[in-house]
């Protein structure tokens, strides 16, 4: 299967999906340039397999999303700055996410790839997981540097990894348990690094330490922590394999035909064993012991954990076969949140018109409800309206005006006082 960027309403090889009524045949550059066509009002449909993260990201406290119109919005943790952080971003075809508790803090970044094969970066960056030659942290976009030919990204916990159009891969970041594909000699890569001996990818999933991908052929090779700590390695006994979701405890694949099978992410030998009670099944995502697949019909079903509801059943009680929920025929994507001692986790889907239900954890407001509390139910987010572009910020610093201009001009009725002392003391200072 040739690795190429489809630019008729679809994306490179199922990293994600451009609407198709902004496509055209010159792509903008990673800042992208809004198109002066009429906006599409829904998704086309998926072509091609498809990679872990795609258009929703789903992470510990916080969701993201690649709307309609190819711009970025995300709720949940900090959520009024993440909105901002990404307002300048445009012509995203996907988005991912990667996430870990270190040192007693959360640390979370996300990478988003643009229709022009350039992928920008923002958030934790401690083990040069953002592409930028440094460990330091950014809180707007920034562009990874030599990468300009990606058609699917991938996070894990501290690192990031990218198909090629040539299909590749290049991953950087952490290297700490072999998750760059290059033994264990060094510890980090702050910089793309091509992964040796992994050729003809077209779709990819990272993990907590480790990554798969999905091959032309249909066949898998994975590497990193667990059952596959070392080189790249293929997973023997899979074909035709259309899907794929490293999850904290369990791998899952959706083959052709609609079937999913599953192994254990850090055992070896590796055994996939097939999921009883799925049928015509496009895509999977794996949480930490919690499970969603999205059918051909539109319809998902979930098993596992579901101490807050993550599930999506209206209980709270585990379940051990996959349960069809009731009201959602229109899914397309879906990602799953993780938990820690801090943050409960959460699912979501996307709907083909735009829009997004979450249900399970909301102690960050990752649900989107306008509420903390815990569904055990899907229920509609709120999509953030976009802030204009004119008011992205572009530095850090100019993020952090922004934020605290929205934070206090959104409360200005009810605490005048609080409004003034800001506006004085910022003009104040300049």
């Amino acid at each position: 299967m040739a690795v190429l960027l489809v630019l008729v309403g679809i994306t490179a090889l199922g990293a994600a999906i451009v609407p198709s009524a902004t496509v055209t045949a010159a792509a903008s550059d990673d800042a992208g340039s809004a198109s002066t066509l009429e906006p599409p009002t829904s998704y086309p449909a998926i072509e091609g397999p498809r990679s872990g993260d795609m258009l929703l990201a789903a992470s510990r406290g916080r969701t993201c999303m690649v709307r309609v119109d190819r711009t970025v919005t995300c709720w949940g943790d900090h959520g009024l700055r993440q909105r901002l952080s990404v307002a300048g971003l445009h012509d995203v075809v996907a988005l991912t996410s990667g996430d870990e508790t270190f040192g007693g803090r959360q640390q979370l970044h996300v990478c988003a790839l643009h229709a022009a094969g350039t992928v920008s970066c923002w958030g934790s960056g401690g083990w040069g997981q953002l592409g930028q030659g440094d460990g330091d942290d950014h809180y707007t976009p920034v562009r990874v540097r030599g990468l300009d030919d990606a058609v699917a990204i991938s996070a894990g916990l501290r690192f990031t990894c990218a198909v090629h159009r040539d299909g590749g891969v290049s991953c950087w970041g952490s290297n700490y348990f072999g998750e760059i594909g290059h033994g264990l000699e060094e510890t980090e890569f702050r910089r793309p690094t091509r992964v040796p001996g992994v050729t003809d990818a077209v779709a990819i999933s990272s993990g907590n330490d480790s990554t798969c991908v999905i091959h032309g052929s249909g066949g898998v090779t994975c590497w990193g922590w667990g059952a596959f700590e070392g080189p790249p390695r293929a997973v023997d006994g899979l074909r035709g394999v259309t899907a794929i979701s490293i999850g904290g405890e369990f791998t899952c694949v959706v083959v052709a035909g609609g079937e999913v099978s599953c192994w254990s992410t850090y055992f070896d030998p590796i055994t996939p064993w097939k999921m009883d009670g799925l049928r015509d099944v496009v895509d999977v995502a794996m949480g930490f012991g919690t499970g969603c697949a999205v059918h051909r019909d539109g319809g998902v079903s979930c098993w596992g954990d579901n101490n807050v509801g993550q599930v999506g059943d209206g209980t709270r009680e585990a379940r051990t076969e996959p349960v069809r929920l009731a009201d959602i025929t229109d899914a397309i994507d879906v990602s799953l949140g993780r938990q820690t001692t801090e943050v409960t986790a959460h699912s979501c889907v996307l709907h083909r018109d735009g829009g997004v239900s979450c249900w399970g954890g909301n102690d960050r407001g990752q649900l989107g409800d306008g509420t903390s509390e815990h569904r055990p139910y899907p229920q509609r987010a709120e999509v953030f309206t976009s802030f204009p572009t004119d008011e992205s910020p572009e530095l850090d610093r100019d993020l952090l005006l922004a934020w605290i201009d929205n934070a206090t001009g959104g409360h200005k009725a009810e605490f005048p006082w609080h409004w003034a002392a800001w506006d004085y003391t910022r003009h104040r200072n300049g």
